[in-house]
């Protein structure tokens, strides 16, 4: 049987992002006296309404946030693909950061921090503010004296650490040695991430998001900056030693730039050594599934690029690329797959997930599955249009933003292949880890954990299956199966622990998303091939497909925005009513 609706606000993104709830302007009986219970009610609805109304205004400041961080990182990719294109050198430089990136996510960042706010929102929220705050200083303590050994006994270790993730030969001895060398300069952003986890961490327990989300600008104009001034002062060939150095650089930026906004948070952030505090402890013991929930999460990424050091060179040579671009085709199709996750899904979760922390510790089961349930419509409403947009238009988008310099044609077209294959997963992707948070606000870490253990046996075992039959292609496909699997077991696992989910009302949503999706996707694709065949001859190929695809776009959004009027997701006059609030809220 299907779960039934939540609550019974419209269905359409008004809805969605807070609408205010109907009001009862007359709580009083027929004697003229007033009903507390009705008094409670009215409260209650006025406080959800309030809820909703800031909910929406941070997501959407951090989405706006995290898009202008988008932009500045779709600069780099694209800065980074015509100097190196898809070979050696990306390849090489891939690996390095992955292995870092995978230190990083096994006892740093995200896992710190996804274990750190649930405990301290829960001080904060008992009034043991000054608490909170001693615990968050004796984190810095354990970060340094943790994360400093940890890297620098990796750094001594690199070689043995790099063989683990290259086929034995596949990059060469100067594409070996050049991966050691950079990971040996990137391994510093591991204390420095650490640091960050908590600061945003603290940030987001008190919703502010800004800062934490337009500190990736910096990081990203700081690699731009330091491989600009790679090419004014080095060879060719040594610039990619100042993209790691931007990147540990660009780190410490992002590190910095949200300090400032912990003032007047009722506390001050600086080292502690309260060790014995039992808080201390809940948090490790939180921090150890969450560390093998991500941890698995970014070792899988790790795998994929391992086995695409293993697809065949047969398979590389008839596409026309590089033998050693495994790794790189994954990268730069990863790094478009991510932006709208980066844009939708990760802000929703991110401003999301402090609420429910906040929902779980007061035991409101009842508001914890009405902002969950809110949040995935959300995320499926923007990421269904995205998985079709991609999947459509997936060889002009990389077309138009890679390739230049290095990046040839043919590596245009495998690296838009794994695109289309990471694409089919998007939606549930984005869905998934607003379900892991959701675990993570109710202290439930291990079940995630579980579930990653799960989906890293199935990754592995798809990857196996698919990287010979459709060599690269088939790695980023097998990450799209895998994410069917897990978010379909971590829904089950999540509504056998707090209830009905509005099961129908969501797959009502989904489905109407998809079909206004389809013909987006269809009426664009007609518009793309007619700007296509209008074009004059004498403009050049790159300006007629910028030129296609910035009408498809268009068209698709358009397209898009009617087919959920018309299938009543949201009426025309609630679609107004929010782009007008938006544009004031812009403002």
């Amino acid at each position: 049987m299907e779960d039934p609706p939540t609550d019974n606000a419209p269905i359409g993104p008004d809805a969605e992002i807070g609408l205010d709830l109907p009001n009862d302007d007359n709580p009083a009986d027929e004697s003229g006296r007033r009903d507390p219970t009705a008094d409670a009610e009215a409260a209650a609805i006025e406080h959800a309404s309030a809820e909703r109304q800031r909910m929406s205004l941070a997501a959407l400041v951090f989405g706006v946030a995290t898009f202008i961080s988008r932009i500045a990182g779709t600069a780099r990719e694209i800065v980074t693909a015509a100097l190196f294109g898809v070979g050696t050198q990306l390849s090489a430089f891939t690996i390095a950061f992955q292995i870092p990136n995978l230190i990083r996510a096994l006892v740093a960042d995200s896992a710190l921090s996804g274990a750190f706010v649930p405990v301290f929102t829960e001080l904060r929220e008992k009034g043991e503010t000054e608490r909170a705050w001693r615990l968050a200083g004796t984190f810095i303590t354990i970060i340094f004296m943790v994360l400093g050994p940890l890297s620098l006994l990796c750094a001594l270790f690199a070689p043995q650490v790099v063989s683990l993730f290259v086929a034995e030969g596949k990059l060469g001895t100067d594409g070996f040695d050049l991966a050691v060398t950079l990971m040996r300069i990137m391994l510093p952003i591991v204390v420095i991430f650490a640091l960050n986890g908590l600061v945003v961490g603290i940030l987001n327990a008190n919703d502010r998001f800004a800062a934490a989300a337009l500190a990736p600008i910096a990081w990203n104009m700081v690699i731009l900056a330091s491989l600009a001034t790679g090419l004014a002062l080095v060879p060719r060939d040594n610039v990619i030693y100042f993209y790691a150095l931007g990147v540990v650089v660009g780190t410490l930026a992002q590190f910095v730039i949200p300090l400032p906004q912990l003032r007047g948070l009722g506390g001050t952030l600086r080292p502690h050594a309260n060790l014995r505090d039992p808080r201390v402890r809940q948090v490790l013991v939180l921090m150890l599934p969450v560390t093998i929930s991500l941890g698995l999460i970014n070792l899988q990424q790790l795998i994929d690029t391992l086995i695409s050091t293993h697809v065949a060179d047969s398979w590389f040579r008839n596409a026309g690329v590089s033998v050693n671009a495994g790794p790189s085709i994954l990268d730069k199709a990863f790094r478009l797959y991510m932006l709208p996750q980066g844009i939708f899904s990760v802000g929703i979760s991110t401003v999301i997930f402090p609420v429910l922390a906040r929902l779980a510790a007061r035991g409101d089961d009842v508001g914890f599955r009405e902002h969950f349930s809110r949040g995935m419509r959300q995320i499926l409403l923007t990421l269904i249009p995205s998985t079709v947009f991609l999947l459509v238009f997936a060889e002009p988008a990389v077309q138009v933003l890679y390739q230049h310099g290095k990046f040839t044609h043919p590596q245009t077209l495998v690296v838009a292949d794994a695109l289309r294959g990471f694409a089919v997963g998007l939606a549930l992707n984005g869905a998934t880890l607003l379900a892991i948070r959701a675990f993570f606000a109710r202290k439930l870490t291990y079940i995630p954990s579980l579930v990653s253990v799960l989906t890293l046996v199935a990754n592995i075992a798809l990857d196996l299956a698919l990287y010979r039959p459709f060599g690269v292609t088939g790695i980023a496909l097998a990450t799209s199966l895998v994410n069917v699997i897990g978010f379909g077991t971590m829904y089950l696992l999540l509504r056998r622990r707090i209830g009905l989910l509005g099961t129908t009302r969501t797959l009502g949503v989904t489905g109407k998303a998809i079909v206004a999706s389809v013909a987006a996707g269809v009426v664009s694709w007609l518009g793309f091939q007619a700007v296509e065949a209008i074009a004059p001859s004498s403009v050049t190929e790159s300006v007629v497909v910028f030129a296609a695809l910035t009408a498809a776009t268009v068209i698709f959004v358009a397209i898009y925005l009617v087919g959920i009027v018309v299938t009543r997701l949201v009426t025309a006059d609630e679609l107004r009513s929010t782009l007008r609030r938006r544009r004031r809220r812009g403002k």
